[in-house]
């Protein structure tokens, strides 16, 4: 018959080992703390194995990004260091899905998310990824015009305007090469006199005087005095001062048409005011996206899984809907949004600006939650 003392004395040998080890002034083996904080710490440890096991966790955590971005601005310049490496991999890893993200955004017609990653787009590299999909993407839009009394068409762009196509980024757009009749440009703000065979991407407001062949998606405001043959797409107000004609506007605001409006169609979500405007073989619809279907589409929360509503100074979460991207990340209805990424959340439009920009680029966000008294990090992850 079998008995149990061998493995008895196993058991006896191991307690002792830890028996000899405290007395000799060693303690026990702590259970490993792998939290964000911790790993950020050991980023600037002097021991290597630490530092490079800390690197290779921090590389695959979720949620990471806010902790990584301060401590690259720490006093600790190698600890800085080592946190700005690992942003840097994180973008070049994000980046290499751009192409396809790109191709996705604009097949759906997801015109703010496409603006945000075409203006992110690395200098230099707009032709090979990034201009072919934005073309395909505005054949779309002008195709979508003909169905409508305004028909700009792209037959600007033949062969030989293609082969002396100017690529420009700016932080203020302010001129053209006169040398390019047709040019790819994206800028924080724009303020051209007489653009001509122009594609532009704009993050902040642009003005621009006079206007042919062109078009132009702005996630701030965009204000013409005159065009013609152009398509003007914002996620926010649009304002016409003078006469165009066949010109294609489809805003997420406020449209104020002041002018003759020949052969155009104009589409807003909110109001469009036409008091001092003329219109000939036009049409102006306010019921933006019915009028169009979803096609071409903006960022909104509702169609992302979340309703929130402004109440005294914060932002309360009133239904979150099932299977979608927020109720995997944990939120849940009547949480309190406090911040997002660390930086505090003014309104709910802010709110969904940054989720946008999350969304278009592949990145994730951490919200920072409150929740039956506790506050809690929850991450969205739109990869």
């Amino acid at each position: 018959m079998k008995t149990g003392y061998p493995h008895a004395l196993v058991l006896m040998s191991l307690v002792g080992a830890v028996f000899l080890r405290t007395a000799q002034g060693e303690e026990p083996t702590k259970a490993q703390d792998d939290s964000i904080p911790e790993l950020i710490r050991l980023l600037g440890s002097g021991n290597f194995k630490e530092r490079e096991a800390a690197h290779r966790k921090l590389l695959m955590r979720k949620g990471a990004g806010p902790a990584l971005r301060k401590a690259a601005e720490a006093p600790d310049l190698e600890l800085a260091r080592r946190a700005k490496l690992i942003l840097d991999e994180k973008l070049r890893r994000q980046m290499g899905h751009w192409p396809e993200r790109l191709r996705s955004l604009a097949q759906s017609g997801a015109v703010d998310q496409l603006t945000e990653l075409v203006a992110r787009w690395p200098k230099g590299q707009e032709q090979k990824d990034c201009w072919p999909t934005v073309f395909e993407f505005a054949k779309a839009v002008y195709a979508l015009n003909e169905k409508e009394h305004g028909r700009p068409t792209l037959a600007f762009l033949t062969p030989p305007g293609l082969a002396k196509m100017g690529f420009l980024t700016a932080t203020k757009l302010t001129r053209v090469p006169h040398e390019a009749p047709v040019f790819f440009a994206r800028a924080a703000h724009t303020h051209l006199d007489r653009p001509a065979g122009g594609f532009i991407f704009c993050t902040g407001r642009c003005y621009l005087k006079e206007a042919a062949s062109c078009t132009v998606l702005a996630l701030g405001p965009i204000e013409v005095d005159f065009a013609s043959n152009s398509v003007f797409i914002s996620d926010q107000d649009v304002k016409l001062m003078g006469g165009v004609t066949q010109v294609l506007v489809i805003s997420r605001g406020t449209v104020t048409l002041d002018g003759a409006i020949f052969h155009s169609g104009i589409f807003g979500r909110d109001r469009i005011f036409t008091d001092r405007a003329d219109f000939i073989k036009s049409t102006v619809n306010r019921h933006l996206p019915l009028a169009l279907g979803k096609f071409p589409k903006f960022f909104e929360l509702t169609e992302a899984g979340i309703e929130v509503v402004a109440e005294k100074r914060v932002l309360r979460i009133d239904k979150v809907s099932d299977s979608k991207l927020f109720a995997r990340a944990g939120l849940q209805a009547d949480d309190l949004i406090k911040a997002v990424d660390e930086e505090p959340v003014k309104s709910v439009e802010d709110l969904r600006r940054r989720l946008r920009q999350a969304a278009a680029l592949g990145d994730e966000v951490v919200l920072h939650v409150w929740r039956s008294g506790k506050t809690l990090d929850l991450v969205v992850d739109f990869h």
